[in-house]
């Protein structure tokens, strides 16, 4: 019995670290919409893909790591300064 106190006291201490417990049963998956319109001004859905990916989401393919090109900027537009020294609370 002291041995159950003992884990009981360690979980106590330790469940803020820890993942918290899931029930057994899966969760229903819902949405919930916090702005004024559902649709924007082209009447097209919040959850609506972008206009170009449209097509890319339409296809039951799957999505390549290269359907669009990112690059690293060559010249710097700008720099953020701000304090030089340390904050504290």
């Amino acid at each position: 019995e002291e041995s159950r106190g003992w884990e009981q006291l360690m979980e106590r201490k330790m469940s803020h670290l820890l993942p918290p417990k899931m029930d057994d049963e899966p969760c229903e998956p819902s949405t919930t919409f916090h702005g004024k319109e559902e649709t924007n001004y082209k009447g097209l859905s919040w959850t609506a893909p972008p206009a170009g990916m449209g097509s890319l989401v339409a296809s039951n393919e799957p999505l390549e790591m290269d359907h669009h090109k990112c690059f690293v900027p060559k010249k710097c537009v700008h720099r953020f300064t701000g304090r030089t020294k340390g904050v504290q609370r």
